[in-house]
């Protein structure tokens, strides 16, 4: 269990890392981050609207918005594996 909060450790740093040169390099930073961010809250109030059919219900927190906001679509996907798995 240790090892599986290590490599999510390292997997949040690397893509933070990643995230912060792609947003840099374009010529907008900033729009192209508040259009990820919008689109992946959509997302995410999708899955939560789509509960009751998928069985997955992601809760609307500090941590799951921040995940949405800051990681975009592969923070979405990583909160609904960690929650598949975990039951969370």
């Amino acid at each position: 269990m240790m090892f599986i909060k290590i490599f999510l450790c390292i997997y949040v740093v690397v893509y933070f890392i990643f995230l912060l040169i792609f947003y840099f390099k374009t010529k907008k930073p900033f729009k192209n981050f508040l259009i990820f961010s919008t689109f992946s809250l959509i997302i995410l109030f999708i899955i939560n609207l789509t509960s009751k059919f998928s069985g997955i219900y992601i809760p609307i927190n500090y941590f799951t918005t921040g995940a949405a906001v800051f990681y975009g679509l592969p923070g979405i996907i990583a909160l609904v594996i960690l929650r598949a798995i975990f039951m969370l």
